[in-house]
């Protein structure tokens, strides 16, 4: 995969928290809308109007869930949409997710999507703000939703959800299944955790999180996202605000930094990390004050160490 070239906004700025998703010739970057490639990046078409909540493709298939225009009012409900992944339109998904009506105003719907192999699928959506907590307990599930698919959609289950603050589900096989969640705390701190599930998503156990005295490895600056799942076994995943990106090999036990540099120390939110294999990977970053702190990352060996790409990135 050679991507020349990343989509800008309408006024020329990068984008800000965005996605980015490849397969083959297709590339898909996604957040304020939908920007397509099938030519390795050379040439981009906005294929579908924001704001985009998640993007997957799978095999011959690629999904979104749109959220609303208005994004923090109260009563938004999602959509998941479909497209062929060489295709160009959308079309409304049937049957959907049991999505639920955003309950709170100032809250926007916030859904994480997984596409496993063999056609298994997870989604999950945030309803209200995850609440805040003030210790190193992140296992509340106030307003969190889950739900699994293992027919490419065809049907949809509701699953046991192991706290609230879902940032992204991750699988590599549709039974083995990592999820990462996180609620604020104080002062641009957030407790998080990590749980994986060995089957399917309806037992889970917790590997690790903030809490200094009984599992404490992940970082507490800094909210937490981007989670990727390279292979059994190694996950890699990205935060904000001097959370940087983080990689364990031990299936989530244990976290060591894997770049925190300067922009990473002057608040640049890793938005998003995706593994083409287990070696490849870029991550994209956003909201950086310096010039010279790069957008766009890439790692060959598997999330062991980063670079910054040149411009146009």
């Amino acid at each position: 995969m050679v991507i020349s070239t990343l989509p800008v906004t309408a006024n020329g700025d990068p984008f800000a928290n965005a996605g980015l998703r490849f397969q083959g010739d297709n590339v898909w970057v996604f957040g304020p809308n939908v920007y397509q490639s099938h030519d390795e990046g050379r040439t981009w078409l906005k294929t579908l109007r924001g704001p985009i909540l998640a993007l997957e493709p799978y095999k011959g298939e690629v999904w979104a869930v749109t959220g609303c225009e208005a994004e923090y009012t109260a009563g938004c409900t999602p959509r998941l949409l479909v497209s062929a992944v060489a295709g160009n339109t959308w079309s409304i998904a049937s049957p959907q997710p049991r999505f639920a009506l955003s309950v709170a105003a100032g809250a926007a719907p916030f859904v994480v999507m997984e596409r496993a192999p063999y056609g298994v699928a997870f989604v999950a959506q945030n309803i209200v703000p995850p609440p805040t907590q003030p210790g190193g307990d992140a296992v509340s599930t106030q307003g969190q939703l889950l739900f699994t698919s293992n027919n490419l959609g065809r049907s949809w289950e509701p699953l046991p959800a192991p706290c609230a603050g879902i940032q992204s589900i991750r699988s590599v096989d549709g039974v083995h299944v990592w999820i990462l969640c996180a609620a604020p705390c104080c002062t641009g701190n957030w407790v998080k955790s990590l749980w994986t599930s060995a089957d399917g998503g309806r037992v889970w156990s917790e590997r690790s999180g903030t809490d200094p005295i009984e599992k404490g490895s992940i970082p507490f600056g800094g909210s937490a996202g981007a989670l990727t799942v390279t292979t059994a076994g190694v996950g890699v995943f990205g935060g904000s605000s001097a959370g940087g990106i983080w990689r364990s090999t031990d299936s989530g036990t244990t976290w060591q930094a894997t770049w925190d540099d300067d922009c990473i120390m002057g608040g640049d939110a890793v938005s998003d990390i995706w593994f083409a294999t287990a070696l490849d990977g870029w991550a994209l970053t956003s909201n950086s004050s310096d010039p010279q702190c790069p957008s766009f990352l890439r790692s060959t060996n598997g999330g062991v160490t980063w670079s910054g790409l040149s411009p146009p990135f």
